[in-house]
């Protein structure tokens, strides 16, 4: 890991933000490309087909949002109480 430097300047900042994003930014392609290509087989199908792709894709990233939000929610209070040695 990496520690800060005021005199490292802002173009290694940028390097190790993009090493760190990295994971993010190519699950968010991958998961953009699943629906994506469930929409290209589904519009084979007709527009019904598609229709119900489209809602169960919206399902399905509503119930990630709320995972995610329980998580991001969760994650400062483990590390307090981690930190507070409770």
């Amino acid at each position: 890991m990496t520690t800060f430097s005021p005199t490292s300047g802002w173009p290694n900042e940028i390097k190790s933000l993009g090493r760190l994003a990295s994971p993010l930014i190519v699950n968010n392609l991958s998961i953009a490309g699943m629906h994506f290509a469930d929409a290209v087989m589904a519009g084979r199908l007709g527009a019904e087909a598609l229709a119900a792709v489209a809602v169960g894709a919206s399902v399905w990233f509503l119930g990630f949002t709320v995972c995610l939000g329980l998580m991001m929610a969760i994650s400062p209070i483990t590390a307090r109480r981690f930190g507070a040695g409770e």
